[in-house]
């Protein structure tokens, strides 16, 4: 009979004691309750354990009891056999399973331990069983072997058999394994419990929340619980690791890492633990989260001083905060002006900040947090305050005009726009020898940007051909040349279903030198989140890179176009600009790598998402940089650590496995992120490409001899394997499931 027209899934064959009667209740009842996870119910092709017969509940009066009884058996895909001393007393239970081994045999026979020990409590029809050999000179004889059966054990607490042992049998009849089963039991066990928690704390917070606390403190602690459990399921996956379960330490430290919400922070412990577990992990240095500064509001803006000694970080109510980088200690806490947030500070010579607010330009003490003093605007409508690349001179934007002072607040210099169509100063940045003061005009009414330059020792104003629905960026190199990037974004947003939506608008970078134009270049439309990156190599070729959403462009210093990548995720910091690579930070967290030659890019995570500024400060004790990371209202301080806990791997032909590469002799392997490429030094000629199926994790592990390994973890069953390729074919040789 096939196993879809069975029309119960279990008989259930007792004595009618108290004792027996009880056990086949609360199995029908549990396997009938059974909850099947989603995994095992796509395996199975079953939804559910629909229908267990047990002869009080499913048979009516009826003369014919026998035949409704073996009509029951015949229906039935398991037998499952309540053993205990009274059973084989009982004739009719002794008919009920005769009847059934001799329709489905011993495999489909389960017994359950009421009472007794056995193996005196099994029937003694399941304590032999017959089987057909053949001998040596062909002819076929039929023998009898002793057996003693598996059972399941009801013979102690309901509760506990519930947990270990009903899923024994449950395991069985769906044709699943019993770790398989209680793996995925746990794992939704976990997810639901997960869920009840995090519903529970966000209605407790959203209570509270409108009583006392606004939303920011909601999402602060909701991310604070996520990093919580995130961290107890990275102590159970370092705790299975040490008990040999490698495939548990796996799926706790996946669970810690990105759980069932998106938005979950990455912790350290978690990827600390997923190394551990994949045994991806022996380096002897990794860039990890030092410190973390959390006001009781997000922070708006930072800046680093230049000594390296102070961070300097203001929150969204116009408080400011200062540290000592090296010893983590607060230096003063205070506020500029009342009831009003500060335009964007800035550093004056050391120990000093500027800021515009207020309609003054003021001038603090950092690090202790009083007012050196404050210098009065005559229009005041908008104000930005930037201080000369030498660090003695301050330019105030002031509407109409450009005040220039010293540090001291000795008056310098003023600069007048002339006689214009109401075009008022917005912005303004210096040029790096401190001649020069570009502008940003916005004109009333049409809303355009324009750019302008004055001339610090003559006054000179210039306005430059160029006209922008929004200037995005502009700054001078080192040659005094302005670079302008631009867009018309007229039509930049829509909405759909009461959402908006970011709509590609194109971009145009204008390089200028003085009044002339040098060059100019029509870029591709992107849709714009943060704030471009610009930045100017120092090599010998002096190219532009300017990073624009997740687009990076390349150009020669004349304006040829030198190269393109497109980074997946949106750049918000370009660094490290060489001849060959180039450094990167993206939003989502990523610090990457770029090769402009072949355009191949590499993204390793190492920062929380959602980062909205970056920048790198080498005050850090070894040779590395460090980063000061902006995410989610928090700073960050990411440094390069020695971890004393991992010892480097050793051994001939192992190769470490920096940032996705790796070297050996004279091959190499880059792996991107869904492709595997093997490149000859020789040459640099690519030798081979693996294209590797999306939605799982990939990792280089090492190169030993002719031979590659990359460590798979599967995205929705979290299994790990290991697949070797060779290494001068890119021939997938084998993949052993861990």
């Amino acid at each position: 009979m096939a196993a879809e027209t069975y029309r119960y899934n279990a008989f259930i064959s007792y004595r009618r004691t108290p004792r027996d009667t009880l056990v086949a209740r609360e199995i029908q009842h549990g396997l009938e309750q059974f909850r099947l996870p989603k995994g095992i119910r796509q395996k199975s092709g079953k939804d559910r354990i629909e229908r267990i017969f047990r002869d009080q509940s499913e048979l009516e009066i009826t003369s014919d009891l026998s035949g409704r009884i073996e009509s029951a058996l015949a229906s039935s895909e398991y037998l499952i056999v309540i053993c205990s001393p009274e059973y084989s007393e009982s004739p009719w239970c002794l008919h009920e399973l005769e009847t059934f081994l001799s329709m489905r045999g011993h495999d489909r026979v389960l017994c359950v331990l009421s009472n007794g020990e056995p193996p005196s409590v099994f029937p003694e029809a399941l304590l032999r069983r017959t089987r057909e050999v053949t001998a040596d000179d062909g002819t076929a004889a039929v023998v009898e072997e002793s057996v003693e059966p598996l059972a399941c054990d009801y013979r102690e607490s309901f509760r506990t058999a519930r947990r270990t042992e009903l899923p024994r049998l449950a395991a069985v009849m769906l044709g699943c394994s019993y770790d398989e089963l209680v793996m995925r039991r746990e794992r939704y066990r976990r997810r639901r419990l997960a869920s009840i928690l995090t519903a529970a704390a966000a209605s407790a917070s959203i209570a509270i929340a409108y009583l006392i606390w606004s939303n920011t403190q909601i999402s602060r602690n909701y991310r604070q619980a996520l990093i919580s459990e995130s961290r107890l399921l990275a102590s159970e996956s370092l705790s299975a690791l040490e008990e040999q379960d490698r495939l548990h330490a796996v799926t706790d430290a996946l669970q810690a890492l990105t759980g069932n919400d998106p938005e979950r922070p990455v912790t350290e412990e978690a990827q600390f633990a997923l190394s551990r577990a994949t045994y991806a992990y022996e380096t002897p240095s990794k860039t990890v989260e030092t410190w973390r500064i959390d006001l009781n509001n997000d922070i708006r803006d930072f800046f680093v001083s230049r000594d390296g000694q102070v961070l300097v970080c203001m929150d969204r109510t116009g408080e400011f905060c200062s540290y000592s980088i090296r010893d983590r200690k607060l230096l003063s806490r205070f506020r500029i002006a009342e009831n009003t947030v500060p335009a964007t500070p800035a550093e004056g010579k050391s120990g000093q900040l500027l800021c515009y607010a207020n309609g003054e330009v003021v001038c603090a003490d950092y690090l202790t947090g009083e007012t050196v003093w404050h210098e009065p605007m005559n229009y005041g409508a908008l104000g930005a305050v930037k201080v000369s690349p030498q660090g003695n001179l301050i330019a105030a934007a002031d509407s109409y005009a450009v005040w220039v002072m010293t540090t001291e607040q000795l008056p310098y210099a003023g600069l007048l726009l002339p006689e214009l169509d109401g075009q008022y100063i917005t912005d303004l940045c210096w040029s790096e020898d401190g001649s020069c003061i570009a502008v940003k005009l916005r004109q009333p009414g049409t809303g355009q940007d324009f750019v302008g330059s004055f001339a610090l020792e003559t006054g000179a104003f210039t306005l430059l051909d160029c006209s922008y629905e929004t200037v995005d960026l502009f700054r001078f190199d080192r040659e005094n040349r302005l670079y302008i990037l631009g867009d018309n974004r007229i039509g930049e947003s829509d909405s759909y279903n009461g959402a908006t939506v970011l709509i590609p608008v194109p971009f145009e970078l204008r390089v200028y030198s003085g009044s002339e134009l040098m060059w100019s270049y029509q870029l591709g439309a992107q849709t714009l989140t943060d704030t471009p990156a610009l930045e100017i190599a120092e090599e010998a070729e002096r190219r532009v890179y300017l990073a624009l959403g997740s687009a990076v462009y390349i150009f020669d210093k004349d304006g040829t176009a030198a190269g393109y990548l497109d980074m997946r995720r949106d750049v918000v910091r370009l660094l490290d600009i060489g001849n060959e690579t180039f450094s990167f930070i993206t939003s989502e967290g990523d610090l990457g790598t770029g090769w402009p030659a072949s355009g191949i890019s590499q993204l390793n995570k190492t920062f929380p998402a959602g980062i909205t500024r970056a920048v790198t400060v080498p005050y850090t004790q070894g040779e590395d940089e460090s980063f000061v990371i902006l995410s989610a209202g928090n700073l960050c301080i990411y440094e390069s650590v020695s971890d004393g806990n991992l010892k480097p791997l050793s051994g001939d032909g192992f190769v470490y496995r920096p940032d996705g590469l790796i070297r050996d002799g004279d091959r190499s392997v880059l792996l991107t992120e869904n492709t595997l490429l093997f490149y000859a030094l020789q040459d640099n000629a690519q030798t081979a490409r693996v294209d590797l199926p999306e939605g799982d994790v990939w990792h280089l592990l090492t190169a030993l001899g002719e031979t590659v390994h990359v460590l798979r973890i599967h995205g929705n069953s979290g299994e790990t394997s290991v697949l070797s390729y060779d290494l001068q074919s890119g021939e997938l040789l084998r993949e052993m499931q861990l």
